[in-house]
């Protein structure tokens, strides 16, 4: 066979077994680049975290980020904090009174109101001020939006109520009922000026109206229906959520269009709903969907396709909650108080490895078995760095192979990746050996604080008697 092209993944798609399917890309991102004339896929380091805040005193992940007036607000376990552009931190007296997903809207006053709606319970948030909220005329409400002037309070039995325009005060007549379906209303989100309901078979729009009694009228009804609340989530232009089928589906008109695909949804049926979270944000002309799981993170790069990614020490990313602040992304740790931004100038995680691999499957060529002789990276080298770590001043590329499908790996090798300056540093594999009937895996893996990009691979094999 002699030398042969090695396509590039061009998503994370795992099979159910191994030899079905092994293509994962984990910590990375894919950018369309030219080369040699070409256009053609490269692939990088996912962005990374840099500490911007703790959050002291917190007994718990960041469970909400926004930012009301140049001012950025979090809450973390049940404390609130605000800071300043330059991550100085505030606690607020008092919180929020229960556990579980915070959901928030603000509306339009002079001192803006946020609504911070948690585990049934509503707490205002007023010029610096936390007031919990305990009203006859609004029962326990499961989540809030904005539209029109309007906080809107859906209930869990397919009510929504509605407060004055822009202020708090909600009349115990000012609702209305989300009735196409018998399912309760699990997300409200307002979107194009209009609510949208999420029930669990069902989704409803309603609009306003020009009426001061009923100030909202539905438009149209779907039968995709949610399996998820945490799953729904604003992404650029649209919404992004889990149907009632567990395909991940994206607005496009009044309609859903599968995004997901079936390593995915495998993942999210095997998975509590409640245990679902979600967040997005945009940053280097990429717009992410990040979807949470206990055991791992799916994220949507539009345009581009899912990615994993995953912080170190835990199965998924520790990335809870993202909002933008001050022209940068501010991220949340699911696990503990703390605070960061995202930038793509960052090869780590706050100092921890950030673990780039790739892991790319060969065209099978059974039933006779390849010889691997060697593998070419085509990669940027010699961006190793001035000062630093050994394996930051003269980083190292890790090549791993699974000759069974990707089933099992062997040790990895490893290969100077150059010192700085050092771009035209050959990075080859050889004698890699012989590989079984289900193929050859290889695994590309850098855990180095510098940046580089992977642009093309090829190998050098041939086919050995069956």
């Amino acid at each position: 066979m002699g030398l042969v092209p090695i396509p590039l993944p061009t998503m994370s798609d795992p099979g159910r077994f191994g030899e079905d399917g092994a293509q994962r890309l984990v910590n990375v991102v894919l950018e369309q680049t030219t080369v040699g004339g070409k256009r053609s896929l490269a692939i990088y380091q996912r962005p990374g975290l840099v500490s911007f805040a703790a959050l002291t005193a917190a007994s718990g992940g960041v469970r909400a980020i926004f930012e009301i007036d140049n001012t950025l607000y979090a809450v973390a376990g049940r404390q609130v904090y605000q800071s300043t552009s330059e991550g100085s931190v505030t606690q607020l007296t008092g919180g929020i009174a229960a556990d579980g997903p915070v959901r928030f809207a603000r509306n339009m006053a002079s001192i803006p109101m946020v609504a911070l709606v948690a585990g049934g319970t509503l707490t205002i948030l007023q010029g610096g001020t936390l007031t919990e909220v305990s009203d006859e005329d609004l029962p326990p409400p499961v989540d809030v939006a904005f539209l029109g002037g309007y906080l809107v309070y859906p209930i869990e039995d397919g009510r929504f109520f509605w407060s004055e325009i822009n202020d708090d005060d909600v009349d115990a007549l000012s609702f209305a009922t989300a009735e196409y379906a018998s399912d309760r209303i699990l997300r409200t989100i307002s979107h194009r000026n209009e609510l949208f309901h999420f029930g669990a078979t069902s989704i409803e729009a309603w609009g306003l109206t020009e009426n001061a009694d009923a100030p909202f009228g539905r438009v149209t009804v779907r039968d995709y229906g949610c399996r998820s609340a945490g799953s729904v989530c604003q992404v650029s232009n649209t919404l992004v959520w889990i149907d009632k089928t567990g395909r991940v589906v994206r607005l496009n008109g009044y309609d859903a269009e599968r995004i997901s695909h079936h390593a995915v949804e495998r993942d999210i049926m095997a998975t509590d709903p409640e245990d679902i979270t979600s967040t997005s944000f945009s940053l280097g002309g990429h717009d992410f969907y990040v979807l949470n799981m206990p055991t791992r993170t799916w994220v949507f790069d539009v345009g581009y396709g899912w990615y994993e990614w995953k912080t170190r020490q835990y199965e998924k990313w520790n990335v809870a909650q993202c909002a933008a602040f001050n022209n940068r992304v501010i991220a949340g740790s699911s696990e503990a108080g703390t605070l960061y931004t995202i930038e793509t100038v960052a090869y780590d995680d706050a100092g921890d490895d950030l673990v780039m691999s790739v892991r790319v499957m060969f065209p099978t060529t059974s039933p006779r078995p390849q010889r691997l002789s060697a593998v070419y990276c085509n990669l940027v080298t010699g961006r190793g760095l001035i000062s630093g770590a050994d394996t930051d001043t003269d980083p190292e590329l890790m090549l791993a192979v699974s000759r069974d499908g990707g089933n099992t790996w062997p040790a990895y090798q490893t290969r100077k990746l150059g010192q700085i300056g050092d771009r035209d540093k050959d990075v080859t594999f050889r004698r890699l050996g012989l590989c079984g009937r289900s193929g050859t895996t290889i695994e590309i893996s850098l855990s180095a604080a510098v940046g580089t990009g992977i642009v093309g691979l090829s190998a050098d094999m041939d086919l050995a008697a069956a």
